[in-house]
């Protein structure tokens, strides 16, 4: 019999059939506990398997708040004694065509995301003469990639930890896909940036960064150049308590894709694009109403946590991702980091502005990043203060332009994006020296027929090669 058909006359005994089913794989307890756990979630009758939208409302100012309104400490260095930084550094640069972490992906000035990082970090220390750790969750992809560069950074201390490795699941059976700990890698998943809890509590650090004396963690992804330390973030956190507070941004319509905090029967949390139950997506992309996107910047009360951990009352909402392995049907059980905020009767969420959601999910990305569009500051990018729009120009590269060793290959030098607001290019068009975007530009090249731009102002117009 299998753990899918005992699943709905005997889940007791199910889930025991599961756990001598993952024996062989020799998952570390607390792994295998966290795998049960969420298998639970995901397939018991008894879980709460959908979202009613009739108890789904927006925040009110009780829940948010607004960073302008936020006051600066009177005393920075003694908080930021308290505090934490963790990167969820788990991720290949996949989707940028490297094989490789996407922390080691150079993005300006010949820096990587880990080098920026760690400046930003080293900025703080140097400045309140304070040591703030900065604590990088990898995952079985990145681990032993990261190793060699952990040791090159100067001015701070870093600390890694791994997240989990879980077997993915046969959709049919609902049993664990690989038969061994040396199983391929592809039929195992890192279980989402959930993960971070209680991995940061089952390797340890928890207990040592506590006793060391600090209180908050600041959590982001490490491909996010905007989620630097913010001072006044951190005395509102700190002045107040709070065990846990998310950085939401103002959604334009081509944020849709992103989660947000809502009020659920009258508790914060985060309502993610798979959750939204059918015949309510275009409710949820209703920026009227919802007007607010989360960023993945979290600030966690880390003694808050450890009592919520203690005591089994930390609240992830699983998510059943849906993929194919070898034709056959499995699914990864993931949890989101965000979704912690329902386990604190106090959390909030603070509206951030755009300045401090910076993602690189693409070259798209990147191209901005390297260009006159931003100007740095040590580990800080700001827009630049010439640029004559308010708002971030939208940047549609072509397939060619996807990975990253062809993005370089096609940008010998990078055209001025300083008042760009909507580039488009398409086809094989290499870009040389001496090339001013500006305004809305359409740059129509032939996929067979390579052509080269330079020393060209461009400006609101469509160019067909």
């Amino acid at each position: 019999m299998s753990v899918a058909s005992l699943m709905a006359t005997d889940e007791k005994a199910a889930l025991q059939l599961l756990r001598e089913k993952v024996a062989p794989l020799k998952l570390s307890k607390g792994a295998e506990d966290k795998l049960v756990s969420m298998f639970k979630a995901a397939f018991s009758k008894d879980s709460e398997a959908e979202i009613n939208w009739d108890f789904v409302k927006p925040l009110t100012p009780n829940e948010q708040f607004p960073y302008e309104n936020l006051a600066e400490p009177a005393n920075p260095a003694e908080l930021l004694k308290q505090l934490v930084v963790v990167k969820l550094n788990g991720g290949l640069g996949t989707t940028m065509g490297c094989t490789f972490p996407k922390s080691l992906i150079n993005v300006a000035d010949n820096e990587t995301f880990f080098d920026i990082t760690a400046q930003q970090v080293a900025e703080f220390n140097q400045k309140y003469n304070v040591d703030i750790p900065l604590v990088l969750m990898h995952s079985f992809y990145t681990d032993d990639l990261m190793k060699p560069h952990l040791n090159k950074v100067k001015g701070v201390r870093v600390l890694t930890f791994n997240q989990n490795k879980f077997p993915r699941i046969d959709a049919e059976t609902l049993e664990p896909v690989p038969t061994s700990p040396d199983s391929p890698l592809a039929e195992w998943n890192p279980p989402g940036h959930g993960d971070v809890y209680h991995c940061l509590r089952d390797s340890g650090l928890l207990d040592q960064l506590i006793a060391e004396g600090k209180k908050f963690m600041f959590i982001s992804n490490i491909d996010n150049l905007g989620a630097r330390i913010d001072l006044k973030i951190l005395n509102k956190v700190a002045t107040e308590n709070r065990s846990y507070a998310a950085e939401t941004v103002p959604k334009t319509p081509d944020d849709w894709k992103g989660g947000m905090p809502i009020l659920y029967k009258g508790r914060v949390k985060l309502l993610e694009t798979a959750q939204v139950p059918n015949g309510h997506m275009d409710d949820f992309k209703n920026i009227k109403i919802f007007d607010i996107f989360n960023s993945n910047n979290m600030w966690v009360n880390l003694v808050t946590l450890k009592k919520a951990l203690d005591e089994d009352t930390l609240v992830l909402d699983v998510i059943k991702n849906r993929k194919v392995y070898n034709g056959r049907n499995v699914i990864q059980l993931e949890a989101a980091a965000g979704s912690a905020i329902q386990s604190f009767h106090d959390s909030i969420s603070i509206k951030i502005p755009r300045s401090r959601f910076l993602p690189v999910k693409s070259c798209n990305e990147l191209l901005m990043d390297r260009s006159d569009l931003y100007v740095r500051n040590g580990g800080e990018f700001i827009l630049s203060p010439k640029r004559t729009l308010t708002t971030l120009p939208s940047i549609n590269l072509g397939p060619k332009y996807q990975h990253v060793s062809e993005f370089e290959k096609r940008f010998k030098a990078i055209p001025s994006l300083l008042n760009v607001d909507v580039l488009e290019v398409t086809g094989d068009v290499t870009f040389g020296p001496g090339v001013v975007i500006e305004g809305k530009v359409h740059i129509k090249g032939s996929d067979d027929k390579p052509v080269t731009i330079e020393n060209r102002h461009l400006k609101d117009e469509t160019v067909t090669f």
